[in-house]
């Protein structure tokens, strides 16, 4: 996964070594198979057992062996993988059928970023879809059809909005709506999410400063969170085209705060600690999103300059009869407060959901309970009310 921003960020040199690192792993995890370097960062593996679990088993074991660090020249990289897996005879007869079933069960996996994905029927439409997405997303851009809408923030315990995110939506003629979980990672993959990325930061703070000018006279600054992926994080022109965005716009009325997952710390940290340090200096904070999910450890974020936790829907959900859940909520937000971070929840749909993330302790809020994601003209209504 991510190869090509190994070797953007470090260089084919680094690139190549990995490529024997991990080739070295497969042949000695998959002792027995045929292992086959298809070319680039793909290998294919052949296996004679016809035991499923013993197969999957076999993927999911692998995946740890390589994620498992090593270091090149000072850095340190823990590689993850996307396989795709398929039967003979219950997938296909011939080599070609199964090595392109293969191909679509392992974006799948990538897609999902669960690691491996065995071939089911239906996938190769889903897949015809994923190329027209691909194909269409090209010229999106361009063709302006995309638009952001905002979803409001609000105080946990005065109710008092206090920001919104900004969330990008596209809208094409062929397809229709295409939900963001289907374009982003695709947008990663072609190499379009910089471009993707600097249309939401330019139509965002355009529209957003707008609303605050008039529905905000002589009030607390607002605060724009806008998503930024870790692709494009590390991005060599991010900062410029983000230090060029606040020399156009006026921000004077606005917060600026990116949020990030945590699989920023699956990648480089120290780079990303001198990215997110650089960001502070220009005044625009971090949010870490979808917290609780990924791959965080506290020694890391600690030292991460994070002014925000944001606790994922997925917890929220269930906060009101799982108590497994909610005691994580409960960690998370005595380990924001710890580090001096406030604490956001998002999708939060009920009033008795609210009650109990007040209760316990949550700063902010963010979901349909409260209003559902708006464009500019509906925000400046619900704001002016």
């Amino acid at each position: 996964d991510n190869f090509k921003g190994i070797n953007d960020l470090y260089g084919h040199s680094i690139g190549d070594r990995i490529l024997l690192e991990v080739s070295a792993r497969v042949t000695a995890h998959f002792d027995g198979c045929l292992c086959i370097r298809q070319g680039g960062d793909e290998f294919i593996v052949l296996t004679r057992s016809g035991d499923n679990t013993h197969n999957l088993n076999l993927c999911r074991n692998f995946l740890i062996q390589l994620n498992k660090p090593f270091v090149l020249d000072g850095l340190e990289f823990s590689i993850q993988a996307s396989l795709g897996v398929v039967k003979h005879s219950k997938d296909g007869h011939k080599l070609d059928e199964l090595l392109s079933k293969a191909d679509m069960a392992m974006y799948e996996a990538k897609r999902l970023r669960c690691g491996f994905f065995a071939y089911s029927e239906g996938l190769q439409e889903k897949m015809q879809r994923t190329a027209m997405i691909e194909r269409e997303l090209l010229h999106a851009v361009e063709r302006e059809e995309f638009f952001v809408v905002y979803q409001p923030q609000v105080d946990a315990h005065s109710k008092e909005i206090i920001g919104v995110e900004a969330l990008l939506r596209w809208h094409n003629p062929s397809l229709g709506i295409v939900p963001p979980d289907e374009f982003i990672t695709l947008a990663e993959s072609v190499g379009l999410i910089h471009e993707v990325g600097f249309f939401v930061f330019e139509t965002a703070l355009t529209e957003f400063i707008s609303v605050c000018h008039s529905t905000r006279k002589n009030k607390d600054k607002l605060r724009l969170s806008i998503n930024v992926s870790v692709q494009q994080l590390f991005h060599p022109a991010f900062l410029r085209s983000i230090s060029q965005l606040q020399k156009r716009h006026d921000c004077s009325s606005i917060e600026l705060m990116i949020e990030v997952t945590e699989s920023l710390f699956i990648e480089d940290v120290t780079h990303a600690k001198e990215i997110l340090l650089a960001l502070k200096e220009k005044n625009i904070l971090t949010s870490l999103d979808d917290f609780g999910t990924g791959y965080s450890s506290l020694g890391v974020l600690g030292g991460l300059p994070i002014s925000e936790l944001k606790i994922d829907k997925v917890f929220v959900d269930n906060i009101l009869n799982n108590n497994q859940d909610l005691q994580l909520i409960k960690s998370i937000i005595n380990l924001g407060s710890g580090l001096g971070m406030s604490v956001i929840a998002e999708g939060v749909e009920q009033v008795e959901q609210a009650d109990i993330l007040s209760k316990n302790g949550c700063d902010l809020f963010q979901g349909y309970y409260f209003s559902k994601p708006l464009n500019k003209k509906d925000l400046i209504t619900f704001m002016s009310r």
